[in-house]
């Protein structure tokens, strides 16, 4: 009997060994397989991560390319599965992407070509008043170097930048009592100008303010001065829903809504000025590539440094 008691013991004690060493080899096998799953997933992470990147600069290259062309027709079928929160996302991912350190690049992004620059000494038109006397002091203060010589109309003005006589012109744009001053609106519509700054001025013995336009040919203006920090738009709200999505779109990107107003025009057609501000001028690029994104139908009047 004790001789089987000491067999079955001595196979117990095999078959344990045996088993514990099985054991040890399939932990050994298990945490080996862990071990290379873990590193697959770190390169199929940074695979990932490379064709995310791939594909965001590849929907940059697109939208700048297609904005160029007035061709958005990805953008257009794209854009109708977004709210206005995925495209202001959108945006923002196209322009993580791309460089936009470039002081004009609100401005590029508006418009295709430029290729005006302004001289190191800005020659500055305006017809002398009191007003604009004030105006033009606030706006050397962006442009020490600047010349100053005068014209006897408003008209005459407008002309000498349009000929090239000048590099930038003064207008009166509104006042606190009037609102938009029509006149002189009419007139910057139709020389095709664009506001680089803009200043408020106090009427003498009166408690009204006028703004002062600075105005140049293109966009550019002083986009490269730190105090850049508004744009201003006409946007037409033809179907009733366009003004809602840009309005959400400056709510979500944090921008201030400096004022809002209904343009007169000639049939139905909607036409609001916006006019929107921000310290933080990505901001700004951002809610520019939204409304490139949204395909919305809007004139920009200007990328500009208000001087309170």
């Amino acid at each position: 009997m004790k001789n089987t008691l000491d067999i079955i013991s001595k196979n117990l004690a095999e078959s344990s060994q045996r088993l514990t060493k099985s054991l040890e080899m399939r932990l050994a096998e298990i945490g080996f397989a862990a071990k290379q799953l873990g590193g697959k997933m770190e390169e199929t992470e940074d695979e990932l991560a490379t064709l995310i990147r791939s594909d965001l600069e590849m929907g940059a290259s697109l939208v700048a390319d297609t904005c160029a062309k007035c061709n958005r027709r990805f953008i257009r079928n794209y854009n109708k599965q977004l709210s206005v929160a995925d495209t202001v996302n959108f945006a923002t991912m196209i322009l993580d992407t791309v460089d936009s350190s470039d002081a004009l690049f609100g401005a590029r992004l508006l418009e295709s070509d430029i290729n005006a620059t302004l001289p190191e000494d800005i020659r500055i038109v305006y017809r002398k008043a009191r007003g604009t006397d004030i105006a033009y002091e606030k706006f050397v203060s962006l442009i020490p170097d600047a010349r100053v010589m005068y014209k006897d109309t408003f008209t005459a003005v407008c002309d000498a930048v349009a000929l090239d006589e000048a590099d930038m012109c003064i207008l009166p744009y509104e006042n606190s009592d009037d609102g938009k001053l029509n006149s002189f609106y009419r007139l910057i519509e139709s020389f095709d100008l664009k506001i680089a700054a803009s200043c408020k001025v106090k009427s003498l013995g009166r408690e009204d303010m006028t703004r002062y336009l600075l105005l140049s040919k293109n966009l550019a203006g002083l986009s490269a001065v730190s105090g850049v920090t508004d744009f201003e738009l006409l946007i037409s709200d033809r179907d009733d829903n366009s003004l809602t999505r840009v309005m959400s779109a400056a709510h979500i990107l944090g921008l201030t809504v400096r004022s809002i107003d209904t343009v007169k025009t000639e049939g139905n057609l909607n036409v609001f000025d916006l006019r929107v501000a921000s310290k933080k001028k990505f901001l700004i690029d951002r809610f520019i590539l939204f409304l490139k994104l949204e395909e919305m139908e809007f004139s920009p009047l200007g990328l500009f440094a208000q001087i309170d």
